[in-house]
């Protein structure tokens, strides 16, 4: 589960977010395996994380890329790795996706094709990608 607090333009209100409070209503009868937040001013991004499932857990929630300066919010199971290790690496080389996190193979994806990643990714998944330098948001959903 994730929260995305975003504002636009050049006047935005102090951030004045009550993030205990945030987490707590995220999941009210039992605590997270995992938890985290990422503040930028324009945005804020929370995420809760109750690993329910067969998944990797996240290393970092919600996960941050300093040198693309993207943030990603994700809920996913993403079925075709295989495939996309070969897409999104140079004849193999790079690292094993088998190790990736899902939110992890969505940002390679989004920082390849960026829009047009939905159409590569096969699986569950919902995520928002918050891209710093363009102070844009991308959501998106399997369908």
């Amino acid at each position: 589960m994730f929260f995305l607090q975003f504002f636009r333009g050049s006047e935005f209100p102090e951030a004045n977010l009550n993030k205990s409070r945030i987490f707590s209503n995220f999941s009210p009868y039992i605590e997270p395996d995992a938890k985290g937040s990422l503040d930028f001013g324009r945005a804020s991004l929370l995420q809760v994380e109750n690993c329910n499932r067969v998944s990797t857990p996240s290393t970092q929630l919600p996960l941050y890329d300093e040198e693309s300066s993207l943030a990603v919010l994700a809920w996913a199971r993403i079925d075709n790795r295989q495939e996309l290790a070969g897409k999104l690496t140079d004849n193999g080389a790079g690292p094993d996706f088998t190790k990736l996190t899902d939110a992890e193979i969505i940002l390679r994806a989004y920082q390849k094709w960026r829009y047009d990643c939905i159409q590569h990714l096969i699986g569950d998944f919902v995520f928002v990608i918050y891209d710093l330098r363009r102070e844009e948001v991308f959501c998106a959903r399997d369908h």
